[in-house]
């Protein structure tokens, strides 16, 4: 029978062929793009997964922690690091733990341990710029966001699971944002058209994002030509002055895009700032 697994979104978003271990394919279940949690349903056949325990108990500063990952799509890992913080934003209910145990590409969606082998957190990405300083996202919001989700596939029909995006163009831009969001910064910036990099050197515009420490689509759809799309997101930014507290920002727009060697790339953008005043919210 399936088992469901748990991964980051940023992870299993737009990618065609979903296989676990090598061996295993797996199907998207339900996905939260500004949580960056993902359910997988996989059949296992030999050997069969072992269940996870998990603490009753968040981890507290100073704990030791293990974060479980393939980093590169290596070998299975364990890096040893401990908590640094746990961070939360005022403008949505996210909470994150923060690490200095390494957190590699591959090792998103991984586990994050306690001394006694129980799970803490989800890895989710490293803060860009940084050396030494990772995020997981709670147990507490997993298993919680968890259950809304199972709960949602249960009532929701199967033309609803397999929703696709409406357009070359709007999966062009959405595969953007999530490679973006994912923190691989050269292909999230070949997105972009060879006049819009000629009047954005990829030096200044990576530099332009060196406290953002998660971006997050929440909506993308057709503009009102063939060649626009408009966008909603969530980007996150660490604020200044090293006390590790992160501010939220709520923005929406829309990219214009050009063709270039058969395929969609993305020109202009159009983005405002529509995040509420604190006291508003």
């Amino acid at each position: 029978t399936p088992t469901t697994v748990m991964s980051n979104n940023h992870v299993v978003d737009h990618n065609p062929e979903l296989v676990v271990n090598k061996r295993f394919p797996a199907t998207v279940l339900a996905t939260d793009s500004l949580r960056d949690i993902a359910l997988l349903s996989v059949t296992f056949v030999d050997p069969e997964p072992i269940p996870v325990r998990v603490s009753d108990q968040p981890p507290r500063l100073a704990d030791d922690v293990y974060v479980i990952g393939h980093p590169i799509g290596r070998n299975l890992t364990v890096s040893k690091g401990i908590v640094s913080a746990l961070t939360s934003d005022d403008y949505d209910d996210r909470q994150y733990i923060q690490t200095d145990a390494a957190i590699s590409p591959g090792s998103s969606g991984g586990p994050v341990v306690d001394k006694c082998g129980r799970v803490v957190g989800m890895a989710t990405q490293t803060l860009r710029g940084a050396e030494n300083v990772g995020y997981a996202i709670t147990w507490s919001q997993l298993s919680l966001r968890m259950d809304q989700m199972l709960k949602a596939i249960e009532s929701s029909t199967r033309e609803e699971r397999e929703l696709t995006y409406p357009s070359e163009q709007t999966e062009v831009v959405a595969k953007y944002y999530s490679t973006l969001g994912a923190g691989d910064l050269q292909a999230a910036y070949d997105f972009y058209s060879t006049a819009r990099k000629a009047r954005l050197p990829f030096d200044s515009w990576a530099k332009g994002l060196g406290k953002t420490v998660f971006i997050r689509l929440v909506d993308v759809r057709p503009g009102e030509r063939t060649n626009m799309v408009k966008v909603h997101f969530y980007s996150t930014e660490e604020v200044e002055g090293g006390t590790w507290e992160w501010r939220t920002g709520e923005f929406e727009g829309t990219w214009t895009l050009t063709r270039e060697g058969g395929l969609w790339k993305m020109n202009e953008s159009n983005i405002k700032d529509i995040t509420r005043p604190a006291d508003s919210r």
